[in-house]
């Protein structure tokens, strides 16, 4: 039999267990329904799955299991911010060699270290984390 475990406080699902002594499998304050349910799709309350609201397209939310509510998280935006700041920094670095200024030449190798100068200041920004103003790459007119 397969078997979707839970925590009893938060409903939020844990694991997905396939046994004949689901009780052996239960942790302190783990419950379980028969059958395989998504965590990323549902919960449990009132011992009954329940689908999860589609996302709201917000920026930086997760699913609150407590609320039952999508909820903004701080920590979410400076993990996913780091993360988009990293990949434009790696994505930029031919900019920043020993060769880099020969070959873009003086005013567009500054725009450059302009530019990753302030995807490094990005966490300075006042409203930081949850409104970040991203710079623009040198040579475009969009935001990246």
């Amino acid at each position: 039999m397969i078997y979707s475990i839970y925590d009893k406080t938060t409903g939020k699902i844990l694991r997905i267990v396939q046994t004949n002594a689901i009780d052996r499998q239960l942790g302190r304050d783990e419950a379980y329904l028969e059958n395989l349910y998504d965590a990323s799709k549902y919960y449990v309350e009132s011992e009954q799955a329940v689908e999860i609201p589609e996302k709201p397209t917000s920026s930086y939310v997760e699913f609150d299991f407590v609320t039952k509510s999508w909820t903004q998280n701080q920590q979410v935006a400076v993990r996913e911010i780091k993360f988009k700041r990293q990949q434009l920094l790696v994505n930029s670095d031919w900019t920043d060699t020993l060769s880099a200024k020969t070959r873009l030449g003086d005013t567009l190798y500054n725009q450059w270290q302009t530019y990753r100068q302030q995807l490094r200041d990005i966490t300075a920004q006042s409203d930081y984390p949850l409104n970040v103003t991203w710079p623009t790459q040198p040579g475009s007119t969009a935001t990246t």
